[in-house]
C-alpha cells in the first residue's frame, strides 16, 4: 500500500468511530415519557339527549319509494338552463359563461353593479 492509500484508511476508519461517539448524545424519549391520564369526559357532556331534528318519520326511505310516491328529481340540467343570451358551456372539467354581446356592452352592468 502507499502512503495516500494508508491515509485514506486512517481517515475513514477516524470518521467511522466518530459517528459512534454521536450517538451517546441521543436522548430516549420512549424511556422518559411519562403515561398521560386518561381523557374524562364532562358529565354535562355525556348526559346528551338524542336529537330526532333530522330522523325520517315512520320507515325506511328509499329512492325508489320516493320514485312510486310520486316525487319527482329534479331536472339534471336546472342549473345549465340558459338565462337571456347567457349560457354555460363546459370542456371537460372546465365551464365557461358565454354572453352574444360586446365587451363594452357588458361592462356597463357590471360596473353599476
Amino acid at each position: 500500500m502507499n502512503h495516500s492509500s494508508k491515509l485514506a484508511l486512517l481517515g475513514l476508519s477516524v470518521a467511522l468511530a466518530a459517528c459512534s461517539t454521536l450517538e451517546s448524545d441521543k436522548v430516549d424519549y420512549k424511556g422518559t415519557a411519562k403515561k398521560a391520564p386518561d381523557l374524562i369526559i364532562p358529565p354535562d357532556l355525556s348526559q346528551l339527549t338524542r336529537d330526532t331534528r333530522y330522523s325520517t318519520p315512520g320507515a325506511t326511505v328509499t329512492a325508489t319509494g320516493s320514485q312510486s310516491a310520486g316525487q319527482t328529481a329534479p331536472a339534471a340540467n336546472a342549473a345549465v338552463t340558459p338565462l337571456g343570451d347567457v349560457r354555460l358551456e363546459r370542456a371537460g372539467t372546465r365551464r365557461r359563461r358565454v354572453v352574444a354581446r360586446t365587451p363594452e356592452e357588458l361592462w356597463a352592468p357590471t360596473k353599476a353593479s
